[in-house]
């Protein structure tokens, strides 16, 4: 029942259609403050094709595929980009999810006139599509497609917990849209009482205690690109039995102007194989597995926007974070590659 994430998929690695709209796909419905052009889409029905031997290893999904625009013309070529984008693709797996086919079906042409002269053209398409279910329990697949963006002004990720006091390791990937000073997290509560802290600064990476490791080398120096880049410190000292703060200052100021993604915390002082292995040459890897590991935040998988406002830890402590000065499309697309 996951078929939206291959909807999503499908769209926005169009080339044509990413040109029009980029990240604005929604299921169900858009925020409201969302830029036209954007694309809405819905499962209207799903039709099991069960056997004699069983369950359904086959369902068709009835899908309406809409777009939205301020102009006829512009509706009317994101329609058709639609279209060419959804309609007969090649079997296969999109979005984490195995699609046998996808059949264009019918149209309907919609002029929303309730906002006076300023009206909404929109664009309904249908769709079948068919998608092939797995036999007996899946194995889980480790995807990763969001990140969480922060403003660099008053937006956080709060994560409140009762951790206690303990010196472990600290992983996550982050970059920066400038060049300019951030904290990456800090987990001395809300009074700053206790210890723990990443900053990123011109030039620098600091950290309140341990051994400091970007992308997989033990350094301090802070990129100045806007580029992806991993952060492990080692042997860092946390007090976090209250709450800590992600892309801000205990005190909510200091806010990084860029990304986080793939944060986990762990209760053991990591080795240097083991930040090769998190590392893994510039490629999130799943640490779902790894021993030690206390909290396991990945800002937003999988389940994208809807996430919103909470951020799972998909660790065994259920620790999660809360989206605060934020809206939902600021879990991105944008991930390390």
């Amino acid at each position: 029942m996951q078929i939206g994430k291959s909807i999503y998929n499908i769209l926005y690695n169009d080339s044509e259609v990413n040109a029009l709209v980029g990240t604005r796909i929604f299921p169900n419905v858009a925020p409201q403050t969302t830029t036209f052009p954007f694309i809405i889409y819905d499962v209207t029905g799903v039709q099991p094709n069960d056997t004699k031997d069983g369950a359904s290893t086959l369902d068709t999904n009835d899908v309406m595929i809409s777009c939205y625009s301020e102009t006829y013309s512009q509706a009317s070529d994101l329609a058709q980009k639609i279209r060419v984008a959804m309609d007969r693709i090649n079997e296969g797996t999109y979005g984490g999810e195995q699609i046998q086919s996808s059949q264009f079906q019918s149209y309907n042409d919609i002029f929303d006139d309730t906002s006076g002269d300023a009206g909404i053209y929109r664009k309904a398409l249908d769709f079948e599509i068919r998608q092939i279910n797995p036999t007996g329990t899946p194995t889980p697949t480790f995807t990763n497609v969001y990140s969480l963006a922060f403003d660099g002004s008053d937006s956080y990720l709060k994560v409140t917990n009762n951790y206690g006091v303990l010196t472990g390791s600290f992983s996550m990937w982050f970059k920066r849209n400038t060049n300019t000073f951030g904290y990456l997290m800090d987990s001395r509560g809300d009074l700053g009482t206790g210890v723990g802290y990443i900053i990123v600064s011109v030039g620098a990476i600091t950290a309140s205690s341990g051994t400091v490791y970007l992308d997989g080398i033990a350094s301090t120096t802070a990129p100045s690109d806007t580029n992806w880049h991993h952060i492990l410190v080692t042997g860092i000292s946390l007090s976090i039995n209250n709450d800590f703060k992600l892309g801000a200052r205990y005190n909510e100021i200091d806010v990084l102007n860029g990304n986080i993604d793939e944060v986990a915390l762990f209760n053991t002082t990591l080795t240097s194989t083991d930040v090769t292995t998190i590392y893994n040459n510039g490629v999130p890897t799943d640490l779902s597995s790894m021993s030690g590991l206390s909290g396991y935040w990945r800002m937003g998988d999988p389940n994208g926007q809807s996430s919103y406002p909470t951020i799972t830890d998909d660790s065994s402590n259920s620790n999660n974070g809360t989206m605060t000065n934020m809206v939902a499309a600021d879990i991105e697309q944008n991930v390390p590659s």
